[in-house]
């Protein structure tokens, strides 16, 4: 399988990127895991570690599945369950804000009892889908490596890291695990280039590609016998990300001029080949939340100027990228349409890692990023309350609105599901009236598959999840 970047880690506690985010699915188990059954079913929660679960007075029961181990052969005990979720409730977890709501964990991992109950302050609707993030962590090895965890990788998942480094990751399904992959073995291959990953691709060195292939290529993949071309609503949305804290982007005035530069017709139809469709809130279109009505203004090069004209001149802003190719082209297309408000824009690219620290530090005035697998409103939470400011959380606009905020928690404790829409739809207004940041478009999910590969069922999420149902038809040369 072709990836463009290594991930930065594959510690579970502080993977944020989407590539480590899906192989840590690989490499850990979760509580209970978000799942869809195929492009077209809806997103759900499905067993991992638990077999079962219920709620009753502030208290989630899990019933967990007997026997589990990890990679090392050490059996995952109540000490682990309890340390790990620990863990993530330190201020040095990028999801610990999540789990401040947990009061108390008690776990039982022994010959006759196997579950653990966590006490909280009240229900929340989004706490299963919170779940799925905390991995169950071996407390010993934690203990031993720390922050080096990333260069002794155990953990309870169907795969074990065998090696790694910047060109390639390698792993092997364990046996008799309880979710069974039916590959024996998975290669990772870094091709940072998209024309060489094609090429890999469409000669059959790799397998398939999800996400990463050049949307100008598609169709000589879709006129060849030997993929298979999928290619669906995702639940990815790209957008450009403003520092509220710089003395120019704090001002509301020039990021409307900003929006009304940004023509998301013309990119998604010549630079994405028709491969998205525009943006005006982080609700993907194929969620019960997402309101149509709710929109930004088009594009208006004349409104624009004119909501700069008592601006001091001349205006500078600096935009930043990634150093993949794609983020690159779609960063110069961005500042040449931004530039025709007459505002100069420096673009520079850095590595993955070295662009997301800065990202992370708020070392940004603009920048281009991508939420992958947005699948709850309450992703409005984790990305503008406040308190989710860096290093704490994902607020990395560093928007502060104290009218949202409270907003934002009672989301969490509204069960019934018409009400939690209209109460999403009043959120999403506000923050399309702050424009804190900058959506673009929802991407389509696309995964280009040789044939020889058997089952693969695609998710709108993105992740891993075909990797255990796939199988690969050998030829005589394999």
């Amino acid at each position: 399988m072709g990836i463009a970047a290594p991930p930065p880690t594959l510690d579970p506690r502080f993977t944020r990127d989407s590539i480590g985010g899906n192989i840590r699915s690989l490499l850990f188990s979760s509580l209970i895991r978000v799942h869809t059954e195929n492009p077209t079913a809806p997103i759900s929660i499905q067993p991992d570690l638990a077999e079962s679960w219920s709620y009753k007075n502030n208290v989630f029961h899990f019933q967990l599945r007997p026997g589990v181990t990890f990679s090392d052969g050490s059996p995952l005990t109540a000490e682990d369950i309890e340390f790990s979720f620990a863990e993530y409730q330190k201020d040095s977890c990028p999801f610990s804000s999540a789990f401040k709501k947990i009061k108390k964990v008690v776990a039982k991992y022994d010959g006759t009892d196997h579950f653990v109950d966590i006490s909280v302050d009240r229900f929340e609707s989004t706490f299963y889908f919170d779940l799925a993030l905390i991995q169950m962590l071996p407390k010993k090895q934690i203990l031993a490596h720390d922050k080096d965890f990333y260069d002794h990788l155990v953990g309870s998942g169907a795969f074990v890291l065998i090696s790694a480094n910047e060109n390639e990751l390698i792993f092997h399904a364990r046996e008799n695990h309880y979710r069974q992959p039916k590959i024996k073995k998975l290669q990772l291959k870094v091709i940072r280039d998209d024309n060489t990953r094609f090429q890999k691709l469409y000669k059959g060195s790799l397998d398939l590609v999800q996400a990463d292939i050049p949307l100008s290529k598609m169709s000589v993949f879709k006129n060849s016998q030997r993929f298979t071309v999928y290619d669906l609503p995702g639940a990815n949305v790209t957008y450009l990300l403003f520092n509220l804290r710089d003395p120019i982007l704090k001002n509301k005035f020039v990021r409307e001029a900003i929006n009304y530069a940004i023509n998301r017709a013309e990119i998604i139809k010549y630079k994405l080949e028709g491969y998205a469709t525009p943006a005006s809130t982080f609700v993907i279109p194929s969620t019960p939340y997402f309101d149509p009505s709710i929109a930004l203004p088009d594009t208006n090069i004349e409104k624009g100027i004119a909501l700069l004209k008592n601006l001091p001149r001349p205006i500078e802003l600096e935009l930043k990228t990634s150093n993949q190719k794609y983020a690159i082209e779609n960063g110069r297309i961005l500042a040449h349409q931004i530039e025709k408000l007459g505002i100069s824009v420096k673009m520079k690219s850095f590595e993955w890692g070295t662009y997301y620290d800065d990202i992370s530090k708020g070392n940004f005035q603009m920048s281009t990023m991508k939420f992958v697998g947005i699948w709850d409103p309450d992703h409005y939470r984790l990305v503008f309350h406040s308190t989710q400011t860096p290093p704490r959380g994902v607020n990395r606009a560093f928007y502060i609105n104290r009218e949202i905020d409270p907003l934002l928690e009672q989301g969490q404790q509204i069960e019934d599901l018409h009400q939690r829409i209209e109460h999403y739809k009043k959120i999403q207004k506000i923050v399309v009236n702050d424009l804190p940041v900058l959506p673009l478009w929802y991407d389509q999910y696309v995964a280009v598959v040789n044939k020889r590969i058997k089952n693969f069922v695609p998710s709108p999420l993105g992740g891993f999840q075909f990797l255990f149902e796939i199988e690969k038809e050998l030829t005589t040369n394999e």
